[in-house]
């Protein structure tokens, strides 16, 4: 299998952090914080990986090379226009010749064995499987909605009120190359292009459920917390 990190953005939130530093390449405990998910695909024998680029990523290709230090072979897609989630992934399509692939963002922290993912994903045979988290209170990300065995019923961004038990999507994907036939060319969200059209016509999209560790490391405050955390956390050490 193969994976594409996402790692153009502007890192928005974390100015003026990532003004002269792009945010994969801030550094946690030492560590640039793109190291974490290439560590998390290697620990998954996923060695072959892409990884877009915008945002000042002649310093995350000066950085990483060609992988062949951390045991990986990385290449690289360039986005002279940031081309979002969606578009981003849309651009790479020819690095996979496989089916299915592996989606990681960037900026994820999380204690997830990536191996569980792959057999859910194989159970399931559905045409994606998202990893998913509780939804925490207060929380502003989009919340999602399952049923029992697993099954993504409603993706939901708006104010509407929700069930008891939702979701938020924790940053790692896997998708079959037909779910890419849903995005179209250009920029775009994977969520609103991706997903809701492919719910939409009865697509199996699948949600693993993670109770681990996990943090999306967005502001500064999310990156002293990982500062404290990683001194506990075994798959990082």
């Amino acid at each position: 299998m193969k994976a594409i990190i996402l790692a153009a953005g502007f890192g928005t939130r974390l100015k003026p952090l990532t003004d002269k530093v792009p945010k994969p390449l801030l550094p946690v405990n030492g560590v640039p914080l793109i190291h974490y998910p290439l560590q998390l695909l290697g620990k998954a024998g996923i060695t072959e990986v892409v990884i877009n680029l915008h945002h000042l990523g002649e310093q995350i290709e000066h950085s990483l090379g060609d992988g062949q230090k951390m045991g990986m072979r990385i290449s690289y897609s360039w986005e002279q226009e940031i081309l979002g989630t969606g578009g981003g992934i849309k651009k790479s399509a020819s690095f996979f010749s496989g089916d299915p692939f592996l989606v990681i963002n960037s900026d994820v922290l999380m204690d997830l064995d990536l191996t569980q993912l792959l057999r859910f994903h194989k159970k399931h045979d559905g045409i994606a499987s998202m990893v998913l988290i509780p939804r925490p209170p207060h929380s502003c990300f989009s919340w999602i909605q399952t049923n029992k065995e697993g099954r993504i019923l409603r993706i939901v961004t708006t104010t509407e009120p929700e069930p008891t038990e939702t979701f938020i999507y924790a940053g790692v994907q896997i998708l079959t190359r037909r779910f890419l036939d849903y995005l179209p060319p250009g920029p775009s969200c994977i969520i609103q292009a991706g997903y809701q059209a492919a719910l939409k016509t009865g697509e199996g999209i699948f949600g693993l459920v993670h109770h681990g560790y996990w943090n999306d490391l967005g502001t500064p405050e999310r990156l002293k917390q990982a500062e404290r955390d990683l001194k506990f956390l075994t798959p990082y050490a």
